[in-house]
């Protein structure tokens, strides 16, 4: 098979699995695939609602593999990557559960078992001390786990995810250890596809509250939503609203981040599409 037959083949399984992959994607990810040996780690890099976590679920269904996740945070450390302590077990006297591993670990003895993705989420949280112990495994794929001991990742087994929505800069040395892959928003008109198809909604019922969602985000100064809010929201207006008044509760409650609720302009239209569903149900 060659690289574009397995690019087109990635790509439609991912599709099937109800995600739509940019090109930037399939072509990182393909490319990584067919490099034996070495790490193969990503870093996914966009503003949030881009589909960065998202993205790094799906490979790992498409490709049938464990999935280890973690979201990140400022107070990350070792022992969350490494090997901590569980307290629980600690507590109980049961010596023998008190070490567990931390994610890299989990990971890595995952990677022995079987094709692996790892996520590490939003690596732009941690402090920079943290993001220095990552230098070595995202190199080597080595975890420490105590005094001289090691476990040692599968590397052609390990796919490494880390995400970022850029609220500080990375340092230069975890740059040099990914493929670099920059997440821009879904267009609107693949937005209204995969609303569509995740809801069942009728298209002109997306379009309209797409359209009203991204108005009331700019009138606000904010990013538009996210594609997961705006499915929970044509959710939610399918599910519940029984008038006008109800939709422009929902949609205030989804897309105002000031307590402003949508105007009587805002709704019209909106309601006019789903009293149109509701009709139909009727009848």
């Amino acid at each position: 098979m060659t690289t574009e037959l397995n690019v087109m083949a990635l790509e439609e399984k991912i599709r099937s699995l109800g995600y739509i992959p940019r090109r930037a994607e399939i072509l990182a990810l393909v490319a990584a695939l067919l490099r034996e040996g070495g790490p193969k780690v990503f870093l996914l890099e966009g503003p949030p609602g881009t589909g960065k976590t998202a993205f790094a679920e799906v490979v790992a269904k498409a490709l049938e593999a464990h999935f280890v996740y973690t979201l990140l945070h400022s107070w990350s450390d070792d022992q969350e990557l490494f090997c901590g302590v569980n307290v629980v077990a600690a507590v109980k006297g049961e010596a023998n559960e008190v070490e567990q591993p931390g994610v890299l670990a989990l990971a890595a003895q995952k990677s022995r078992q079987g094709l692996t993705v790892l996520c590490l989420d939003e690596v732009d949280k941690v402090q920079e001390r943290t993001e220095n112990l990552l230098l070595d495994f995202l190199q080597t794929g080595r975890v420490p786990v105590g005094p001289g001991r090691h476990l040692q990742a599968d590397l052609d087994n390990l796919l490494v995810f880390l995400t970022s929505n850029r609220t500080r800069p990375l340092g230069a040395a975890l740059l040099r250890r990914c493929r670099r892959v920059q997440m821009v928003p879904l267009s609107r008109d693949l937005q209204e596809e995969l609303i569509v198809s995740k809801t069942g909604a009728p298209k002109g019922l997306v379009r309209v509250t797409l359209k009203v969602a991204h108005a009331m985000a700019q009138r606000e100064g904010r990013e538009p939503l996210s594609l997961q809010e705006l499915t929970l929201l044509v959710r939610e207006l399918l599910d519940v609203a029984r008038s006008a008044e109800d939709c422009r509760l929902i949609l205030g409650g989804w897309v105002s981040f000031e307590g402003q609720l949508p105007s009587k302009a805002d709704i019209a239209p909106l309601w006019g599409e789903l009293s149109k569903i509701k009709r139909e149900e009727v009848r």
